[in-house]
């Protein structure tokens, strides 16, 4: 077995490491300020999935703006005055800490992974194991009917032009999937973080359940079996706080029950 590829962070004689540490720390900061703008209302519970354009955009641009707003904790010295935080959409990374003089001076990017849009605990890694991890799974991990071999990019620069080709191809990907970074198991440990996250007393995996009923059931009544069967299934799993979530969830199952019935009418 082909060992995995090893996280390989810059090194300490690195003349902007210390810049580095601090960003990271900063970019765990930035769910605790994050502002948005973006208000959504009368948008269908099965059509939020394609909001995921506009709402990726509001957030690159709202935690550029917070960063910005955090310089005194990623740049308490003033070395980096010159710098600050700019998106760049379409390409990679999504936002870079470059110079207002020269925009070609960059000195570190990041790469920002989606009511009021809220930013919760953000995934953090380095863009290069990340990417290496990627490929290994491809090769290594996954059964292929035709060639697992993955084509590297010519791109050698750390942050490219929108023109510049970038992307590692898989030789063979019928299914379009080789991109897919969460089927590697390497964001296994932040996913079920993420999906134990309390919204409104319920953890968020069980919201993500709820709202994907209304695109796999037609009917009244495989809504209301599937919407008993995870009634069951959050409260079981509630422990000390089963009381409050079977609340929420009565109110939840009213609402549904009403929707359900004005379409029926």
């Amino acid at each position: 077995m082909i060992a995995r590829p090893a996280r390989v962070r810059p090194p300490e004689s690195w003349e902007h490491n210390a810049l580095y540490e601090r960003v990271r720390e900063a970019v765990f900061a930035v769910p605790g300020t994050f502002r948005s703008d973006v208000v959504i209302r009368g948008v269908q519970t099965t059509d939020l999935f394609s909001l995921n354009t506009l709402l990726g955009a509001a957030i690159e641009e709202g935690v550029v703006s917070t960063l910005n707003g955090l310089r005194r904790l990623w740049d308490p010295d003033d070395r980096y005055f010159k710098y600050s935080f700019v998106r760049q959409p379409q390409t990679f990374p999504d936002v870079r800490l470059q110079s207002s003089a020269d925009p070609a001076d960059v000195v570190l990017g990041i790469e920002v992974i989606s009511g009021v849009p809220r930013l919760a605990d953000p995934f953090v890694d380095l863009a290069r194991h990340v990417a290496e991890y990627r490929n290994h799974h491809w090769e290594n991990e996954m059964s292929h009917k035709g060639s697992a071999k993955v084509k590297l990019a010519d791109c050698a620069g750390p942050y490219p032009t929108k023109a510049d080709e970038i992307s590692d191809q898989a030789v063979a990907d019928s299914g379009r999937n080789f991109g897919r970074i969460a089927r590697t198991g390497l964001m296994d440990d932040f996913v079920g973080a993420a999906g134990n996250r309390l919204l409104s007393g319920v953890p968020a995996r069980h919201w993500r359940r709820f709202f994907k009923m209304f695109t796999e059931s037609a009917a009244g009544f495989d809504v209301d079996r599937a919407l008993a069967k995870l009634h069951g299934e959050v409260v079981d799993a509630a422990g000390e706080s089963r009381d409050r979530v079977a609340q929420v969830l009565r109110h939840v199952n009213e609402i549904v029950r009403v929707a359900v019935s004005s379409e029926d009418g």
